[in-house]
């Protein structure tokens, strides 16, 4: 700044070097304390506003990197727990089984219309059922999910599951041909394919929940999630490749419904006896734990349907939604039709 010697006798103006705009946005600009104590942002506590009573404290960028190397934290804060392998195990036996089921029928559709005595549309029937039973119900096992817990979503899961499974054996039980006829089994395989169908979107938003709340931010999470989502591809890996191995004439088809019965119902019955919690009594990790003091206070029905609006107005979310749709209705398609594509 400059004193102006032009000034009238005892004043002084003083001109400072700063533009119109400067001025401006000055007179706009909050008055700011000196005196307040400056405070790293790191140690600043930041509130949700999606959750006025939650307050979140930033860890310093030391203790985020000891954590992410490591693994665990060095504390007793964090503790991992025995019983997450039974969890995982429960997932990977429920979703792989269900999914063996599934593509083994269409594997050897011939022989299951000849065991039936229906026609290959209603034996494509069971495949497409226990496909399509799933999609209305992918909302509901969202919500499910997010508002209960996931012991509630596989705990479903694994009832509708052994309800299934034990139809279609039923349905081919040896003994009971004469006691049933060729319709009442159909449909009891039928309605056994849809109950596993319905049990599929329970199983289906679990991996990445489970592998957050029970597993530490290291290998094993990685390795949790990615045994879980495997599964499925796994059980249309055995179903359609080792079923047509020992179902040769229609008398075997009771094989088929035996030998998949057994890892699904195993797995859901592990799951209905085990799984007694949907989160660790002590958190494995600092996610873990700011994940669970969000499920303890609820998604109300409102702010689930306000979420998922979000998602269904966001045209990039849509876009995936429609190329994922297409990519899995296409090798559905392909994977129920192969048999009679490479035998025709």
């Amino acid at each position: 700044m400059t004193y102006k010697e032009s000034a009238p006798p005892g004043t002084q103006v003083v001109s400072h070097n700063r533009t119109q705009s400067d001025v401006l946005l000055a007179t706009f600009r909050p008055p700011t304390n000196d005196t307040e104590e400056k405070i790293p942002f790191s140690k600043k506590n930041v509130t949700n506003d999606d959750e006025p009573n939650s307050q979140l404290t930033i860890p310093s960028p030391n203790e985020r990197n000891d954590e992410v190397e490591s693994g665990t934290k060095i504390d007793s804060e964090y503790k991992l727990y025995g019983e997450r392998w039974w969890i995982v195990i429960c997932v990977a036996l429920v979703y792989g089984g269900n999914y063996c089921h599934w593509i083994a029928i269409p594997s050897v559709g011939k022989i299951v219309a000849q065991y039936y005595h229906q026609s290959g549309e209603k034996i494509d029937l069971i495949s497409t059922l226990s496909t399509g039973i799933g999609i209305p119900l992918c909302l509901m096992a969202t919500f499910l999910v997010d508002s209960r817990g996931t012991k509630k979503g596989i705990h479903v899961g694994a009832a509708l599951t052994i309800i299934g499974e034990f139809l279609c054996l039923l349905s081919s039980l040896p003994g009971l041909e004469g006691y049933t006829s060729s319709d009442v089994r159909y449909y009891l395989v039928l309605i056994g394919q849809a109950f596993t169908g319905a049990a599929a979107p329970f199983i289906t938003c679990l991996p990445t929940k489970v592998s957050q709340h029970w597993f530490g931010p290291n290998y094993e999470r990685t390795l949790a999630t990615t045994v879980m989502a495997m599964a499925p591809a796994l059980g249309l890996i055995f179903g359609h490749g080792i079923t047509p191995l020992f179902v040769k004439e229609k008398e075997d088809v009771y094989l088929l419904n035996i030998c998949w019965f057994i890892p699904a119902t195993l797995g859901s019955l592990i799951a209905l006896i085990k799984i007694h919690k949907s989160h660790p009594d002590v958190p494995p990790s600092r996610s873990a734990m700011l994940q669970r003091q969000r499920s303890l206070r609820g998604k109300s029905f409102k702010k689930w349907f306000s979420d998922i609006k979000m998602v269904l107005f966001n045209p990039m979310a849509v876009l995936l939604l429609l190329f994922y749709a297409t990519a899995s209705g296409y090798s559905a398609m392909i994977a129920t039709k192969l048999e009679q594509l490479m035998c025709s």
